[in-house]
């Protein structure tokens, strides 16, 4: 994804128009699963 003029590596958009409420909740999911997994900065 390009938004500042530098891609953002790691960045997903996810398109509202493709993406009901029950797919969006399993994209919050399994992304504050891969989050909560990182090391602490």
């Amino acid at each position: 994804m390009d938004i500042t003029g530098r891609v953002m590596k790691g960045f997903v958009w996810v398109d509202p128009a493709r993406c009901d409420a029950r797919a969006f909740k399993r994209w919050l999911v399994m992304a504050e699963a891969y989050v909560g997994k990182l090391p602490a900065k």
